[in-house]
């Protein structure tokens, strides 16, 4: 492992977490991507030194960025919270998008757990914005259309069951 590499991988790990919060694993592709080394097409088996070097200075460097506070899964999972809940997101859609970045089951769990976010009245608004008020003269076509836009947002049955309900005038 050359100090030039390490140097390039850990710099390149600083750019990209000062502009925002990843995944270990989604800055680990980044990483990946950024320092394969260049294979000509006739030459494919060339080095294979070279990329372990590469995979094995990533994994040194992610492991200094956590060390040191700068790389955080539960922070990552903090931000896709705040991000996806503010455009209309239910905890499924979430926690879907935070499995697919590789974030770790629990850490999942206790981020949706701690977070104040009430499902139930976030699925009525999305749902609102989209369509307006709900009614009680809501026709079937139009009451599926809803509920396929809310389970495509990712909320659940019984959060989109309470979002079709016309509110009464006391609320």
């Amino acid at each position: 492992m050359s100090h030039q590499l390490l140097s390039e991988i850990k710099n390149k790990a600083l750019l990209l977490l000062s502009r925002r919060e990843h995944s270990v694993y989604e800055l680990q592709q980044k990483l990946k991507r950024a320092f394969e080394p260049k294979q000509k097409d006739e030459d494919v088996d060339s080095e294979p030194s070279d990329q372990e070097s590469v995979i094995t200075t990533i994994a040194m460097v992610i492991e200094e960025m956590q060390g040191a506070g700068y790389l955080s899964d539960e922070r990552y999972a903090e931000m896709v919270l705040r991000a996806r809940s503010a455009r209309g997101y239910g905890a499924l859609r979430v926690r879907q998008e935070l499995q697919q970045q590789k974030v770790d089951g629990e850490v999942i769990a206790l981020c949706l757990e701690a977070s104040e976010i009430d499902w139930f009245e976030l699925a009525r608004a999305s749902r609102e914005k989209k369509f307006g008020a709900a009614s009680k003269s809501m026709d079937q076509k139009l009451r599926a259309k809803q509920q396929r836009f809310l389970y495509s947002r990712g909320f659940s049955p019984d959060q989109i069951n309470y979002a079709l309900e016309p509110q009464t005038q006391d609320e």
